[in-house]
């Protein structure tokens, strides 16, 4: 790597990543990256220690090497996909290493004040069932990351709702929530639903109450710090599951699917 002449360092979740280019129009982009891709849950710092970096190089012919942590991990052929995908790596670092609060791979929204959050990873169709529910007036916290906290509590992660073109090529495209008719959740507020499902075409939606281990195992596997941290994660996602009410099954239509879950949500106790 070169010697870099541009440096910027953001935090976010008490994560802090050094960027550092040599080109000046690498940085001038990170700030709307971050806007989009953490919710705008960062600061600007002063850190240029960070532990985490991410170095960019912008090479003759328009190739973008990007490295992090000091390993080449990425090659790109335009700043646009550049952007993307230190956007996608940035979450991901957050994700793992975020201070005091446990990164759920989910989709997760409120009603009326009660968290719900449905885990799953990719291809599972949580971004379309994140999307039916804010829809039909549910407030947007994620739609890739349910963020709890060690009193069971939801916290708001508001990047842009990624959804899937339906052209053949499934690729995913982000949307400002409010393009959908979707407000943002603002503060944390209790899960009270966790939802464990998966799209499959045709699939009839019955779902059936599941017991506290049962929804821990179920969370724990699309958890991203308990490989790093289990002594964290592990009291806050029992914690979780002793909170919450815990319901399982495959889904088909995702807005027939979503008026439902919001049906059990006013069905439960304040």
């Amino acid at each position: 790597m070169k010697t870099s002449k541009y440096v910027l360092t953001i935090s976010s979740f008490d994560v802090d990543i050094v960027f550092r280019s040599d080109a000046a129009q690498v940085l001038k982009l990170i700030p709307s990256a971050m806007e989009s891709g953490l919710g705008g849950l960062y600061s600007i710092t002063n850190d240029v220690s960070a532990k985490h970096a991410f170095d960019v190089e912008v090479k003759p012919g328009g190739r973008i090497d990007i490295y992090q942590n000091g390993e080449l991990k990425y090659v790109e052929n335009d700043l646009n996909s550049a952007m993307s995908r230190i956007e996608a790596c940035v979450r991901l670092t957050v994700a793992e290493f975020a201070v005091g609060k446990v990164f759920i791979h989910s989709g997760a929204v409120a009603w009326k004040g009660k968290g719900i959050i449905f885990p799953a990873r990719s291809f599972n169709g949580k971004s379309t069932l994140t999307a039916a529910l804010v829809r039909q007036g549910a407030r947007y916290f994620s739609d890739e990351y349910a963020i709890i906290d060690d009193r069971a509590r939801l916290h708001p992660f508001p990047k842009d709702i990624s959804l899937r073109d339906t052209d053949g090529t499934y690729d995913q495209v982000d949307h400002p929530v409010r393009s959908i008719g979707g407000r943002v959740g603002k503060r944390p507020v209790p899960v009270k639903l966790i939802v464990l499902t998966r799209f499959e075409k045709n699939a009839k939606w019955r779902p059936k109450r599941i017991s506290e281990g049962q929804a821990v195992l179920g969370v724990l596997n699309n958890a991203v710090g308990i490989r790093r941290d289990p002594s964290f994660v592990l009291p806050v996602l029992t914690n979780l599951s002793k909170s919450a009410i815990a319901i399982k099954s495959k889904r088909g239509d995702a807005d027939n699917t979503a008026e439902q879950i919001i049906q059990i949500v006013e069905s439960l106790d304040n």
